[in-house]
């Protein structure tokens, strides 16, 4: 008989969210948040804002930052994390560091 503790196992995805798996209400709008906020953080970080100035910028209260960091969604709705993160991809966008890293780098080369 093969012993159990030798064999590799193989992990079993689930055919269904984790949140529709452990019972949640409204499975799919928490999945949806939950990809929004991600979104919402990756894009802040890789921009490298200061707190107090992504939440000026954002016009997001600073509790509300925290929770979003923290991945505390009830105080979101998924229409209102859509706008936030419409709000962070323009402020990459439209962003004065990356007008001025631009234009040093340019300089540079020179």
């Amino acid at each position: 008989m093969a012993d159990p503790s030798n064999e590799q196992t193989q992990p079993v995805r689930p055919k269904k969210s984790i949140f529709t798996a452990m019972g949640f209400l409204q499975a799919d709008q928490q999945l949806e948040k939950v990809g929004l906020a991600y979104q919402v953080n990756q894009t802040l970080k890789k921009h490298t804002l200061p707190y107090a100035e992504a939440c000026q910028l954002l016009r997001l209260h600073p509790s509300k930052r925290t929770a979003l960091k923290r991945g505390f969604l009830d105080p979101f709705s998924v229409e209102e994390l859509k706008a936030l993160l419409s709000k962070a991809k323009a402020l990459v966008i439209a962003s004065p560091r990356e007008t001025v890293l631009v234009e040093e780098e340019a300089g540079m080369s020179c």
